[in-house]
């Protein structure tokens, strides 16, 4: 059987001034329906960070250098963001949500010298109660 995928792009920006930098990302999800008890959502999608983002949390400056790390200014960069999210009625009143995210991280945030792995994971939760 074939589900109906939507979109979802969002862009944001540092307003507070601190990377200057910025995200761009688009998510296609499609769902699976549990009844009433719920949905569960899996969305894959592409994120570009500017070069002032990706320089701000995985850049080093020459300051920063030492001869295990040397400095690195890196450039803008794509990731690929997986997810999975769970959203449960547990009764009329409360429900739970459940969202898993795994980021492959761009070339340019893995060639960093302060970067081990390859990918990024997230794990959000939450119970929300209906008044």
């Amino acid at each position: 059987m074939v589900r109906p995928v939507g979109f979802r792009a969002s862009v944001l920006t540092d307003t507070l001034g601190r990377s200057n930098g910025q995200e761009v990302s688009f998510l296609a999800v499609s769902g699976v329906p549990l009844g009433r008890r719920g949905v569960i959502l899996v969305g894959i999608g592409p994120r570009w960070l500017s070069q002032n983002r990706v320089d701000y949390y995985f850049g080093v400056r020459e300051s920063e250098a030492t001869p295990e790390r040397p400095a690195y200014t890196p450039e803008a960069t794509w990731n690929l963001d997986i997810n999975v999210t769970a959203i449960i009625n547990v009764s009329s009143k409360w429900s739970f949500l459940a969202l898993l995210n795994r980021e492959g991280l761009g070339s340019s945030i893995k060639n960093s010298p302060i970067v081990e792995r390859s990918s990024a994971y997230a794990l959000v939760a939450s119970l929300s109660y209906n008044f």
